[in-house]
């Protein structure tokens, strides 16, 4: 539950870069044309949970009991630096403004089976320090990462964190294609929980969640594994190792022009981080990522028109009280 929320603000915060990728590709090759909206999202199948193994003795089950009317604030900052390769030509994107998100969530229900209903919504998003981006892209991220401030929603989650059912209300203000870009990354919020494993755990316990989340139009296959560091008395340490591919593909990605498509080539992507969790928070008290990703795309319509290579550095912090 507590890296589903998480994961989920990831996606929403990289699509934002992927817009500001498909600008910068679309400024150099062509006239600025009418948006495509990406179609509508294709269900995915549920994460899945492996135990590779239950760690040392003592042992003790992981459930999470956050308090009715809890209310927890999060702030998470993300830094990104990314290379973008356009038909052999590099742009001028390195370091891209740091993103700061602030959301909350509050419990409103837990039921006699432990599930827990909880809301949450996002108050503030903003970019902010020194970017070699032009001015005028990073006025466009911050227009369109600030459409998520007022993005809410309504939970429910087991015990163990595995959610169960999610409802999302978008911002009435938005445009179309800006609906259809977060009903497309909701859908893929509600497959990303990350329960814990059924039996009692020990320090060194290893589980895997495979999940197939959508990023700014892609599908990917991703295998998160987590393993137990260390217990304190209302808590435990984690860490967390991120593997993502995804094979060949056509892209629906927010920001392209109508005559215009995009498949993936190749993606791969490599992460790793640190999370204190508390039995009693929705929201981990403090986490950390650094990950690297590598896509290859080129446009079979017109074909061979535009190739283009994105590296990406990723490091992300979150603290909460």
């Amino acid at each position: 539950m507590k890296r589903a929320l998480l994961a989920g603000t990831v996606l929403l915060l990289t699509v934002g870069s992927g817009y500001i990728a498909a600008k910068a590709q679309q400024s150099t090759l062509a006239p600025e044309k009418p948006v495509l909206a990406p179609k509508p999202p294709v269900p995915t199948p549920r994460p899945t949970l492996k135990l590779l193994t239950t760690g040392t003795t003592p042992r003790q089950l992981i459930r999470f009991k956050p308090a009715i009317n809890s209310k927890q604030i999060a702030t998470m900052s993300m830094d990104m630096e990314m290379g973008l390769l356009i038909a052999n030509k590099s742009m001028p994107i390195n370091k891209l403004p740091t993103t700061v998100l602030t959301f909350e969530t509050l419990v409103n229900q837990i039921d006699p089976d432990g599930d827990i209903h909880y809301q949450f919504r996002y108050t503030n998003v903003d970019v902010v320090g020194a970017s070699k981006l032009l001015p005028t892209l990073v006025g466009q991220l911050r227009t369109q990462l600030q459409k998520l401030k007022g993005f809410q929603g309504l939970v429910v989650a087991d015990s163990r964190g595995q959610t169960k059912s999610g409802k999302f209300n978008l911002p009435p203000e938005l445009d179309n294609a800006s609906k259809q870009m977060l009903k497309q990354i909701t859908h893929s919020v509600e497959q990303l929980s990350s329960p814990v494993p059924e039996p009692a755990l020990g320090v060194g316990a290893k589980w895997q969640v495979v999940s197939a989340p959508k990023l700014n139009g892609i599908a990917i296959q991703q295998i998160t594994t987590y393993e137990l560091v260390s217990f304190q008395t209302d808590g435990m340490t984690l860490n967390v190792m991120l593997a993502q591919q995804a094979p060949p593909q056509q892209m629906n990605a927010t920001g392209l022009p109508n005559d215009r498509t995009l498949m993936l080539k190749s993606l791969s992507g490599m992460g790793k981080g640190q999370a204190t969790v508390k039995f009693d928070r929705l929201m981990p008290l403090n986490s950390s990522m650094i990950s690297q990703m590598r896509s290859e795309m080129e446009s079979p319509n017109p074909p061979g028109v535009m190739k283009m290579t994105t590296n990406t550095r990723m490091e992300l912090t979150l603290k909460s009280k």
